[in-house]
């Protein structure tokens, strides 16, 4: 439970920024919010050690013969410590965004709060199933994120191909998986 609860806080304030972004473009305290909802994500990783280890299972997918394993997440000792950490470097971040030079962009802020769920969920991803799911909404975060950036269609057909290796990868790891099942 107190993964979703640092998973839905990071993601949360991102929404929040992302609302905020489209209702008033000219709001003041997006980097407080910001910095809020990183604090508050970094202090619900330190109360996972209340519960350690942590296992959260979703329900078993059908056809059963197909997914042999449902999507779990495992927090241990060692997926806490990494978690700790991606979250420490997201409150990092955001709280040296204030001395940069491009420091009013709540954009780059929810990129940053959202890989860091991602990569949380990554971490403490308990099976090859998960870990791929993980790995794909990475990867397509990632391509969306280049894709709005890159103005040279060069740089597109880069990230096209980028990602296109990406995606064989995971067909690779699920194939592996289904072999290894069978």
């Amino acid at each position: 439970m107190f993964i979703l609860i640092t998973i839905t806080t990071l993601l949360l304030t991102a929404i929040v920024l992302l609302v905020l972004q489209f209702v008033a473009p000219n709001f003041r305290y997006n980097w407080l919010i910001a910095t809020g909802g990183a604090l508050l994500g970094w202090i619900s990783v330190f109360i996972w050690q209340t519960q350690m280890p942590i296992t959260l299972q979703f329900p078993a997918w059908q056809p059963a013969s197909l997914f042999s394993q449902s999507p779990t997440f495992a927090g241990d000792g060692i997926a806490w410590m990494f978690s700790l950490c991606l979250s420490t470097l997201c409150l990092a971040i955001i709280l040296t965004a204030v001395g940069r030079s491009n420091f009013p962009r709540p954009i780059n802020w929810m990129g940053t709060l959202i890989l860091t769920a991602l990569g949380i969920l990554a971490v403490v991803a308990d099976n090859p199933l998960t870990l791929v799911l993980i790995w794909a909404a990475i990867d397509i975060s990632e391509l969306i994120a280049h894709m709005r950036v890159a103005e040279d269609p060069a740089l597109n057909e880069r990230t096209v191909i980028s990602f296109a290796s990406r995606a064989t990868g995971i067909f690779v790891l699920l194939w592996a998986d289904v072999v290894s099942v069978a």
